[in-house]
């Protein structure tokens, strides 16, 4: 019996201990943890008002659809921290970021045929809401787009 209700109580205790021991601490307290750990870099937090944007580059063939199997296309676009580049005979998507209020990002297409008619869009998207189309054009052989993210 004396086994059992020391066991009870260890087991009450230790599940108490935690209530205890987060009780104890103010929310003062917790904020001027996470301020000394921005101090130090120890956390990735960022503040409350930093937004997060994502970028998403599409190109895809024009009403042209009987050249689309043999154009190829170059697109170059921003990455967050440098350009990226490939080649390609299909349509082509991708959605990079965090990008950050100020950001200048482009999409530039050139065609290898001149009949080609190729439509290309930059969407930005502000801490995971919609989609919103920034930048577009369409029935063309060689785009570029810009768009200075400032919402």
């Amino acid at each position: 019996m004396k086994k059992e209700l020391f066991a009870f109580i260890l087991l009450a205790f230790a599940g108490l201990l935690p209530i205890m021991i987060m009780a104890s601490c103010s929310k003062d307290d917790i904020e001027e943890v996470k301020i000394l750990d921005n101090e130090n870099g120890k956390t990735s937090e960022q503040p409350q008002n930093a937004d997060n944007y994502y970028v998403k580059y599409e190109v895809q063939s024009g009403s042209q659809i009987s050249y689309a199997a043999y154009t190829e296309r170059t697109i170059t676009y921003k990455d967050v921290d440098k350009e990226k580049s490939i080649t390609t005979r299909q349509g082509w998507d991708g959605t990079y970021g965090p990008f950050k209020k100020g950001d200048k990002i482009y999409l530039r297409v050139i065609s290898n045929m001149a009949r080609n008619n190729t439509n290309a869009r930059i969407s930005v998207s502000k801490n995971k809401e919609a989609f919103a189309i920034k930048a577009e054009e369409r029935e063309s052989s060689t785009i570029n787009l810009e768009y200075t993210i400032n919402y």
